[in-house]
C-alpha cells in the first residue's frame, strides 16, 4: 500500500489570487502533494502564524545555470570574498555558505529565491551542448526546481534541414533535441543572425533578410520551430507518464486539456491504479500488462466518461520489469482510434530509447574492464601456463586471475570475472 503524506499549514495569511483569497487567515491543508479540504487531527502541523501563505513564484526567464555563469564567476573573483554569504540556519537540512556578488554560488542562489517566496527558476538561453552542465548547476541549486529553455534559432543541422525544404524532419530534430537535453521549451534568439555574423554577413535586418550560407530567412526559422513547439497543442490531447504503481509522474500536450485533466487528477500526483481509480487506461495496463484502450462510458468514475484514454506498458529492457505506463488521453468527442497506435508506438520507443542507453552502458564497462585488465597485466616476462590461459598478474595485490587466451594472445575478459 502506497504511504499517504500529509500535512496542515496552521494559520497562516494566505494570498491566492487565482481562487480569489486575499489575506485570509487559515490552515492549508496538503495530502500527497495536492491542496484537499481537511486531513486528520493528527497529521503533521506547520505553524505559520504571522506569515504569509501564496502559491510559488515561477521566475520563467532567468541566466543562472548556463555555462556563462560559470564564466562570470571566473572573471570576478575579488567578489567571492568581497560578498560571503553565510549559511542560512536551515532546521531540517544541512546547509552551506557561498558568495553574492554579481553571479552568487548555486546555493546562494537558492536560498534567495526561496527568501523571495520563489519555488521554481527556468535558465532561459542554454546551448545544446552546454545542457549537461547547465542540469548540474539546477542539481546543486537548492530549495527550488528548475529547468532550462533550449537555443535552437542557429543551429548548424536544423538550418540545413529547413534549407533542404524538410520541415518535418526539422521539427522531429527539434523534438529529439527538446528530449536529448532535458529542455523545458524551444527558445529562439536572433534566428540566423548568429551564423550570419559567424560567416562574415554581419547581421540579418529583417524577418526575411536570406542567410547567405544556407538560403533561409529568420521567417522560415520561426515557423519551423513554432510548428514543432505546437504540435500538440490545440489537439486537446496530452500525454503522461506514470511510474510502476500507477502514479503519474509528468504530463504534456494541450494547455487547455492539461488544465481540465488537473482538475480530475489526470496530471502529476494522480493515482490510477484500478484499486484507487476503477476501469481506466492507465490501470487495467497495469493490471494486464498490456496496452489498452478505454473510451468514454467504458471508465468507472464518472469524472472520466467523457475522456477517452490509451495506455501502453513500458518494459525494462534489461531486466524485462514495467518500468511505467505511457497513456495518451483526451475528450472522447475528439479523440480517435489513432491515439492508442500511438500510445503503442511511443512506448516502444521508450523501450528502444532505455536499450541504447542499457547497451551504450554495457560497452563503456566493457572498455573499462578491459582497460583495467591490461594495466594489470605484468611488464616482465611469465610463463604462459597450459590448457589455453595466460597468467596475469595483479602486482599491485599480488593476486593472480586467469583470462581466457584469444588467437592474437590478447586475454579476452569476461566482465563479470572484473
Amino acid at each position: 500500500m502506497n504511504q499517504t503524506h500529509q500535512l496542515r499549514i496552521r494559520g497562516g495569511t494566505v494570498h491566492d489570487p487565482a481562487n480569489q483569497i486575499d489575506g485570509e487567515v487559515r490552515d492549508i491543508c496538503i495530502e500527497n502533494g495536492r491542496i484537499v479540504t481537511s486531513v486528520p487531527d493528527g497529521a503533521p502541523t506547520l505553524d505559520a502564524r504571522n506569515m504569509v501563505v501564496m502559491p510559488g513564484g515561477v521566475d520563467i526567464h532567468s541566466h543562472l545555470a548556463s555555462s556563462s555563469c560559470n564564466h562570470a564567476r571566473r572573471l570576478l573573483p575579488e567578489e567571492h570574498a568581497a560578498a560571503p554569504a553565510p549559511a542560512p540556519g536551515l532546521r531540517d537540512f544541512a546547509d552551506r555558505s557561498g558568495t553574492g556578488g554579481t553571479v552568487p554560488s548555486t546555493f546562494t542562489t537558492g536560498y534567495r529565491y526561496a527568501s523571495l517566496g520563489y519555488t521554481t527558476v527556468f535558465d532561459a538561453a542554454v546551448a545544446p551542448l552546454m545542457a549537461r552542465h547547465s542540469h548540474a548547476e539546477l542539481e546543486d541549486t537548492p530549495c527550488v526546481d528548475g529547468g532550462i529553455f533550449v537555443l535552437m534559432g542557429n543551429d548548424e543541422y536544423l538550418l540545413r534541414q529547413i534549407a533542404a525544404g524538410e520541415r518535418e524532419r526539422a521539427r522531429d530534430y527539434a523534438a529529439w533535441l527538446i528530449g536529448a537535453t532535458g529542455g523545458y521549451a524551444i527558445k529562439i534568439v536572433n534566428p540566423g543572425g548568429i551564423e550570419a555574423w559567424k560567416s562574415g554577413q554581419r547581421n540579418l535586418s529583417s524577418i526575411d533578410d536570406v542567410l547567405a550560407t544556407h538560403g533561409v530567412t529568420p521567417r522560415a526559422i520561426l515557423e519551423t520551430l513554432a510548428d514543432a513547439a505546437s504540435i500538440l497543442i490545440g489537439t486537446d490531447t496530452i500525454m503522461l507518464v506514470t511510474d510502476p504503481e500507477g502514479l503519474v509522474l509528468e504530463g504534456v500536450g494541450d494547455d487547455a486539456a492539461l488544465r481540465a485533466g488537473t482538475d480530475i487528477a489526470l496530471g502529476p500526483g494522480g493515482d490510477w491504479r484500478e484499486g484507487a481509480a476503477g476501469t481506466n487506461g492507465i490501470g487495467v495496463a497495469l493490471a494486464t500488462a498490456q496496452p489498452m484502450l478505454v473510451h468514454a462510458g467504458e471508465h468507472y468514475c464518472e469524472r472520466m466518461k467523457s475522456w477517452s484514454c490509451a495506455a501502453a506498458p513500458v518494459v525494462d529492457p534489461i531486466d524485462g520489469t514495467l518500468a511505467g505506463i505511457l497513456n495518451l488521453s483526451g475528450r472522447s468527442d475528439t479523440a480517435n482510434s489513432q491515439i492508442f497506435a500511438l500510445a503503442v508506438l511511443g512506448a516502444r520507443r521508450i523501450e528502444q530509447s532505455l536499450r541504447h542507453q542499457a547497451d551504450m552502458l554495457r560497452t563503456r564497462l566493457l572498455e573499462r574492464a578491459l582497460g583495467l585488465a591490461r594495466e594489470r597485466v605484468a611488464v616482465e616476462p611469465v610463463q604462459r601456463p597450459p590448457s589455453g590461459e595466460v597468467l596475469v598478474v595483479d602486482l599491485g595485490r599480488r593476486r593472480n586471475d586467469r583470462l581466457e587466451w584469444s588467437e592474437h594472445d590478447e586475454p579476452r575478459i569476461d566482465a563479470m570475472h572484473v
